[in-house]
This record gives structure tokens, C-alpha cells and sequence, in this order.
């Protein structure tokens, strides 16, 4: 089964240019899910060519990067070319029903699509560490209002009041930093955590991402 999969920038140290990556834990977890990951460059002119021409079945936008907002927010982080690679892909996934799964950056980028807001600065510390999330829907086997630990790697991301009008929130934190979202009529879902890493939240990644994998199919 063929998914395209977003990479972040990298600079290449020594060489004055920069290139794409993405980390060996995406590729072992894909590989688990019977899933086979097309990398999409974030230079390319057209990436919505690689949907048609892979017969590709979902997208998965992966974490890594601030997400450029341009003029719509003064002082922040300009548009990329990984910005503009990931919109085009996000826009065409969704126009020909694809299921799209977003990781951290990901989550931002839906949210963002859709018209939500990002928030640079957040009310608690989210940077390396893991924390703890509520559960506002029941998820698999967990009720709603049930509480689980989460990994953590972001410093910006979006606020209970930030979040998308056609989206749902399933998982935030006391503070009102949104840490899951899904939109109710689409198959598109995210989480801000990081399923690939080594995750308190394996057992839900798995529910999640089988769930993601069910619809590609």
C-alpha cells in the first residue's frame, strides 16, 4: 500500500545547502503497517503529479519545522517551500477523498487549512517531555475523560479557541493546548504527539494509525 509522506528541511552541515529528511522511526513504523512511503521532495514543481503517478492511497504529514504563516502573522516564520509542497498535497488529497494522518507540524498545517490559528507561544512547556492529555471524546477502548501520557517535541501549536470550526478536538491538555483533532465528514485526523518515537501512547498510536491504514486501503 503506497502513502505519500512529507519530509522536513535539513541543513546539510559542511555543504551550504539545504536537502530533505526524515527520521528511520517513520520508515520501521510504516513497514509495520504493511505501508510502503513515497518521499515527497518539498523543491518539486508539481508534487501533485506524485498522487496520480504513484497511486498513492493516503498522505501522511510528518513533524519537524515551523509552519510559515506570511503576512497574516507579523514577525513570524515566512512561507517555505515545504509550506507550499505540503498545501498543495493536503488540497489535492482532500479533493480526491484520500485519508490524510498529520504528526505535530501536521496537525498545525490541517488546522491552519481549514482557517484555525497558531499559537507561538503556548501557556505551558511542551519541549521534550512527556505530559499528560484528556481525552474530550472516547478513543478505541478509552472513554471519554479519560487522561493518557503523551511524548512531546513542540514549542508552538494551537489553543482550544484556535481550532478549525469544521474540525473536532478528541485529546487536550488542562491548558487548553489541542493535542488531537479530526474532521467529523473527511477522513483526515492528528495527533500532536509523535507516534514513530518511543511513546507512553504506543497502544492508542497503534488504534490510530490502524484506523488511518484501514481507510487507505
Amino acid at each position: 500500500m503506497i502513502v505519500l509522506v512529507t519530509m522536513r528541511t535539513a541543513d546539510i552541515s559542511g555543504h551550504f545547502e539545504l536537502g530533505d529528511a526524515i527520521s528511520y522511526d517513520w520508515q520501521r513504523l510504516l513497514a509495520d503497517l504493511g505501508m510502503l512511503p513515497v518521499l515527497v521532495p518539498n523543491g518539486l514543481v508539481d508534487p501533485v503529479a506524485y498522487i496520480g503517478r504513484t497511486q498513492a492511497r493516503g498522505l501522511l504529514l510528518t513533524g519537524g519545522d515551523d509552519l510559515g504563516l506570511g503576512e497574516r502573522e507579523a514577525g513570524g516564520p515566512q512561507p517555505t517551500a515545504r509550506d507550499w509542497t505540503e498545501a498543495k498535497l493536503l488540497d489535492a488529497a482532500l479533493r480526491r477523498e484520500l485519508p490524510v494522518f498529520g504528526v505535530c507540524r501536521g496537525l498545525h498545517l490541517i488546522n491552519r487549512y481549514f482557517g484555525g490559528s497558531i499559537t507561538r507561544q503556548l501557556p505551558e512547556p511542551h519541549a521534550g517531555r512527556d505530559h499528560g492529555v484528556r481525552l474530550l471524546e472516547g478513543v478505541a477502548h478509552l472513554p471519554a475523560g479519560a487522561t493518557i501520557e503523551v511524548n512531546s517535541y513542540h514549542d508552538q501549536g494551537v489553543l482550544d479557541y484556535g481550532v478549525a470550526p469544521p474540525l473536532a478536538t478528541f485529546a487536550a491538555t488542562p491548558a487548553g493546548v489541542v493535542e488531537g483533532i479530526y474532521h467529523p465528514e473527511r477522513p483526515v485526523i492528528a495527533v500532536q504527539w509523535h507516534p514513530e518515537r518511543p511513546s507512553p501512547a504506543a497502544d492508542l498510536d497503534r488504534v490510530l494509525l490502524g484506523e488511518w491504514r484501514r481507510r487507505c486501503a
